[in-house]
Parts: structure tokens; sequence; C-alpha cells
């Protein structure tokens, strides 16, 4: 009775397998043949050779594999790449020779104004803009291109591509001769300029403002720019007094931020200062700032200000995710997956978990069946060998 007992409780096993394991996987309802079962006596031995190598088959099917491993990497775009300058700014009120310029995923964007007078030029050919790509350009006077003699007053040029964006402004400019020649000269008064590029993965900016520009004898000649800032988004900025053919005279450096008065009640100032950053890169120079009053509510003044910003795209690499039977699992001890796919999966099933799809399911019902059979014919083959034992 006992081993009719223990022959009993495996065909229930079997066949509970055969009914709930195909629910759980959420198989399909289209009926499964059924193969013929000989009803032949079977060695023991060749029921358990043959239930442990299905559950071996099974095992194999189900184990994670490391062809599902990988690393999602995630790429932010650069920021946008921004340049300023100014020759001279009174509280905002009046702005001489300012110029920006802005590029970034999103375009392109230029400014350039001789003259603004509460934060506009007054008159197109004080300053305008250009968005996208393209060039605009004014003066207020131009005698034109000529190789000995051309005077301009309040130039401008605000110019695009795709990716970059360039801005100068002057006051006055006054080319006499053929600049490539010794017989030359050329003076810009109040010049700004300003220029930013971009890419997926860099942006860059520079700017400069200059209080005088001599040049005389041509490119190997005299050469002197008075009152000058400048800045570059790839290091710090620089300021200086004079420069005589590349020699810096009373420059930021030399002087090392002792460059200060304070008279109290009246004003505060600070010259020819410069900064600069890391990460997201910005520099700024200039040559004075005047703040009128106490206690920051009087009004700046600022003389020859550049500055500018910029910065790198950051790159986020996930971690790898191992392969598990579904073929979404993570390393976790869970195996909940990480996934986006995974993820809309679990969700759309309404729990944390991914439901088993696929080759998966088939391989479980599979099992399922196989043990159901074993159990079917243990019982059998016992029904056989007590029959004969009753007849003998």
């Amino acid at each position: 009775m006992q081993t009719r007992a223990k022959l009993l409780g495996a065909a229930t096993i079997g066949a509970a397998l055969v009914l709930t394991v195909p629910m759980a996987a959420q198989a399909s309802t289209s009926p499964l043949p059924t193969p013929a079962l000989s009803t032949s006596a079977l060695p023991t031995s060749t029921l358990s050779s043959s239930v442990s190598t299905a559950t071996a088959s099974v095992s194999q099917a189900l184990s994670p594999t490391n062809s599902d491993t990988g690393t999602a990497t995630v790429t932010t775009p650069a920021p946008a790449g921004t340049a300023e300058a100014y020759a001279a700014n009174v509280a905002g009120a009046v702005v001489i020779s300012h110029t920006k310029t802005s590029a970034s995923g999103s375009g392109t964007s230029s400014t350039a104004d001789p003259l603004e007078l509460g934060g506009n030029p007054p008159a197109g050919q004080f300053g305008g803009s250009q968005n996208g790509a393209g060039t605009t350009s004014s003066a207020l006077v131009d005698t034109g291109p000529s190789s000995q003699f051309r005077l301009q007053l309040t130039p401008w040029t605000a110019s695009n591509t795709n990716s970059t964006a360039s801005a100068i402004a002057d006051v006055l400019t006054l080319a006499l001769g053929d600049q490539t020649t010794q017989e030359s000269a050329y003076v810009a008064l109040l010049q700004s300029t300003s220029n930013s590029s971009w890419n997926s993965s860099q942006s860059s900016g520079n700017a400069s403002s200059d209080g005088a520009i001599v040049k005389a004898g041509g490119p190997s000649g005299l050469f002197l720019d008075v009152l000058h800032s400048d800045t570059n988004s790839n290091g710090t900025g620089s300021s200086y007094l004079l420069n005589v053919n590349g020699n810096e005279i009373g420059s930021n450096s030399q002087v090392n931020g002792q460059c200060t008065l304070t008279i109290p009640g009246l004003l505060t100032l600070n010259c020819l200062t410069a900064s600069g950053g890391s990460g997201l890169t910005s520099t700024a120079a200039d040559v004075a700032q005047v703040l009128l009053g106490t206690g920051g509510t009087g009004a700046a003044i600022g003389l020859l200000h550049s500055q500018t910003t910029s910065g790198s795209a950051p790159s986020v690499s996930g971690g790898s995710s191992g392969g598990g039977g579904n073929g979404g699992g993570s390393g976790s001890g869970n195996g909940a997956s990480t996934s986006p796919a995974a993820s809309s999966a679990a969700a759309a099933s309404g729990s944390g978990s991914l439901a088993f799809t696929g080759s998966d399911v088939l391989a479980t019902i599979v099992a399922g069946l196989l043990l159901g059979f074993a159990g079917a014919a243990l019982v059998l083959v016992s029904r056989r060998r007590r029959s004969a034992a009753e007849i003998g």
C-alpha cells in the first residue's frame, strides 16, 4: 500500500505540473497534441534517465547566458557657446560697441551694435542682429572699398553659419594705403568682437574689446593696442593697458589684482581683472569696473569688457546587465530587468517583474509534460507488475 501511495503521489505531481506550469507561463490556449503512450512495460532505470535528461535540458534552456550582457551609453549634447564684449557700458543706458554671439544645437545668433540707447540701437546704421545662417551689416558713413582710403563711422557686421556666429562693431575705422605694404596705416576706435561655435561634443567662444588699435608700415610694421581685454573659452581671460608689437605693459598678470581704489560713499574701482573656469567654462576680463555710490545701489560703469561661456558634452555609461532566462534580467538577485524593453513589459503587466514569453514558455511547458508523462508511466509500470504478481 505504501508503494502504491508513492506511485499515486508521483502521478499526481506530474499531472499538477502539466496543468499549473503552462498556466503560470501564460501559454497559448490552443491545445497541444498529446503523444501516444505505449502501455508496454518500461524499465525503471530508463524512465529515471529520461526524466534526468529532460530536467537538465530545461535547466540549461532557462539558465542565464552572457549573450545579452551589454553597456548602454547616453550622451548629452554640448551646451551652447556664447561670447559678449563691449567698449563701454554706462548702467545699461548707453552702451558703446556691444557685440554678442551664441551657437548651440538649436541654432546661431549674433548681434553687433556700435551704439545702444536703452538697450537697442537708435537706427539700423548703429547696429543689428542676424539669426541663423547669413550676414547683415551697415554703417552710418562708409566711403566704400578703396586701396588708398576708406573711412567708416559705426560700421558693424553680424555673420553666421549653421554652427558658428561672429560679430564685430566699431565706432570708427580709417584705412590709408594698401594694408599689405609698408606705405599704409590703419586706425580702429572702440572696437569689440565676439565669436561662438558649436558641435554636439564641444562648444567654444572668444571675445575682445579695444580702446584703440593702430597699425603702420604693413604687417611687419608698428602695432599699438591701447586698453584691451580678451577672453577665450579655452583658458583664462586677459586685460592690459598697452601692447606695443606684442609686448604688454600694465597687464592683469603684472598688476596681480592690486589695481583697486575705494572712496567711501563715492565710488569703488577695480581695474585690469581677468578670471576663468572649468567644466562649463566661463571666462571674463575687464580693463575697468566702476561702481558709483554705496551699498551696491549706485550706477555701474564698465570699460573694455569681454566674457565667454562654453562646455563639453558629458557622457554617462550604464552598467552591464546580466542576461537572465527571460532575456533581460539584471545582475541583482531578484532578477528584475532594467532595460527599457523590460520596463515597458513590466508596466503593461501591472507588476515589477517581467512575464515569461517566447521560447522560454515552450521550454517550461515541455518540462511539465515530460514530468507528467514520467509520473503516468511509473503508475502504469506499477500496475502491470502488481497484476503479474497477483496472477502468479
